[in-house]
């Protein structure tokens, strides 16, 4: 009886091992399949731009791509492009690949924190979150951030849990996701090391040793080309610091621009928050009300419920702080932590048959569960789907749809010998799609008035205003056939001459713009 009982334990164990791989590959299935018909046509963004000219020439000087560099997600694009020749559509692959990972890694974190019926419910959360959907379709890093901190989580819960016990391979494993992902997105180095130092708390000094050696190397590896192919460690950190000192600290900081950053960040977070829940928001908030409920009780079993406060606790801590006190500069940096949030959620849900039961409605205990997930999958399903928004399939039809239209309307309108286009949040966009022109970019942000005053040079005739918000400013100059296409407009600018364009100034988030 006894070896009966000894082998009944690894078969159940290969079961679940089974069963949990092709719940795995069945949510990374259904992610690609729901990403791959709004997929982008043309890069979705500035960033996205540079990304792709990153495929043809890694240098981070130059912003391809914008440091720090990322690049392994440019490498990862190129290796795709083997088969898929179009650089964008290379990236849009790419980020469907990191986003069906990613969906299946928090189904085996939820798995393996509270159950299977948990991490199913996660999953669903994550795979139909609003912004997640939209940044699996387009040619940008996000959904690394949502691969790699529930990976990372889930091989330091296993590491801590096993404690000295813990196999050599689960920590070199832990350290290999960290530094991988650090690749993927640098600021990940500095998120999940809270992370990693959790996973290895009770390990042997030697184990310590021999996962710090693999994160290096791993790094070292992904770093040191970076370098290289940047102009060599002066050049690289020269457009480094300039990056992270001007265009971030200055702008965003608390340390330079005082408590009304505080302020804007933590509103930005939120609101970024909000656009990757939507109707997620319902199952977040009733967790945090239980959560509330069962304070006290969980404060009387301290030993059981600490392994779980570490583990969100330190995830989900520093980006919060980064964010509030340093800059949050897109939707997509939720990502981070808001796998977090609908793994409590998820929890909460799957506690909601117990909970319907103590308060006596036993007829709802077993309705309420798909009851409140499909709610909230058809909820989101339509913002995607049907809400006019710049992160939804609407925004990304609209953008495909406005750079056409804009390169249609300069090669109609303008000879590149004798034509200057004048572009603010698409200039990125002209030094790709429209590489025969010359492109004057102007900052009406953050720039001087010498930078919001263009000259048009020798042999040029007129100018093509790319932006509407530059035709909003535009001073000193008349404008003429005026476009409207898709959400933008263009319109022509034809200076008197020995005269300059001039745009004036609009004002910042923190409106802090230079004299």
């Amino acid at each position: 009886m006894r070896l009966i009982a000894e082998h009944r334990v690894p078969v159940a164990m290969n079961v679940r091992v089974r069963t949990d791989a092709i719940i795995a590959a069945a949510f990374a299935l259904a992610t690609i399949a729901t990403r791959f018909p709004f997929r982008s046509h043309r890069a979705f963004n500035w960033d996205a731009v540079n990304f792709v000219l990153a495929l043809h020439d890694y240098d981070v000087r130059l912003h391809h791509p914008q440091p720090p560099g990322y690049p392994v997600f440019v490498a990862m694009g190129r290796v795709v492009q083997l088969v898929i020749p179009d650089a964008n559509s290379a990236l849009v692959t790419v980020a469907m690949l990191l986003s069906a990972g990613a969906v299946a890694a928090l189904y085996l974190l939820g798995r393996e924190l509270f159950g299977q019926a948990a991490g199913i419910v996660a999953a669903l959360f994550l795979l139909f979150s609003v912004t997640f959907w939209t940044n699996g379709a387009v040619a940008l890093a996000y959904p690394s951030l949502a691969l790699f901190t529930p990976l990372v989580a889930l091989l330091a819960w296993r590491s801590h849990q096993h404690g000295g016990d813990a196999p050599l391979w689960l920590p070199l494993a832990l350290s290999l996701a960290y530094a991988v992902g650090g690749g993927f997105r640098p600021d990940l180095l500095l998120f999940l090391l809270p992370l990693w130092l959790f996973g290895h708390w009770r390990l042997p000094f030697r184990t310590i040793i021999m996962s710090g050696i693999c994160v290096v190397a791993v790094v070292l590896a992904w770093f040191v080309p970076t370098i290289a192919l940047s102009g060599g460690w002066s050049g690289y950190w020269k457009v480094f610091r300039a990056y992270t000192g001007n265009d971030v600290l200055k702008r965003y900081s608390v340390a330079e621009n005082g408590p009304h950053a505080l302020i804007v960040n933590v509103r930005d977070t939120a609101k970024y928050t909000g656009y990757a829940l939507y109707a997620l928001a319902l199952p977040v908030a009733g967790a945090a009300i239980w959560m509330l409920t069962l304070w006290r009780r969980l404060k009387e079993a301290p030993e059981a419920t600490r392994p779980y406060v570490l583990l969100f606790g330190l995830w989900m801590a520093p980006m919060l702080l980064f964010y509030a006190w340093v800059h949050i500069g897109d939707p997509g940096y939720v990502f981070t932590f808001v796998p977090a949030l609908l793994l409590i959620a998820a929890r909460f849900t799957v506690e909601l048959p117990r909970i319907a039961a103590r308060l006596r409605l036993g007829r709802l205990r077993r309705l309420v569960v798909p009851a409140l997930t499909v709610t909230v999958i058809a909820a989101n399903t339509g913002i995607f789907l049907f809400r006019p928004l710049t992160l939804t399939a609407h925004g990304i039809r609209q953008q495909d749809r406005t750079i056409d239209g804009k390169i249609a309307y300069v090669r109609a309108h303008g000879d590149p010998a004798t034509t200057l286009l004048i572009a603010y949040e698409s200039y990125r966009h002209w030094l790709l799609y429209l590489p025969e022109y010359r492109v004057r970019f102007v900052d009406v942000t953050y720039g001087t008035e010498a930078d919001r005053t263009v000259s048009l040079p020798p042999g040029t005739a007129r100018a093509v205003v790319m932006d509407a918000t530059l035709l909003n400013v535009v001073t000193g100059a008349p404008t003429s056939d005026v476009r409207t296409i898709a959400a933008d407009r263009v319109g022509i600018v034809t200076p008197s001459p020995g005269t300059a364009i001039h745009f004036a100034a609009v004002a910042s988030p923190l409106s802090n713009q230079p004299p």
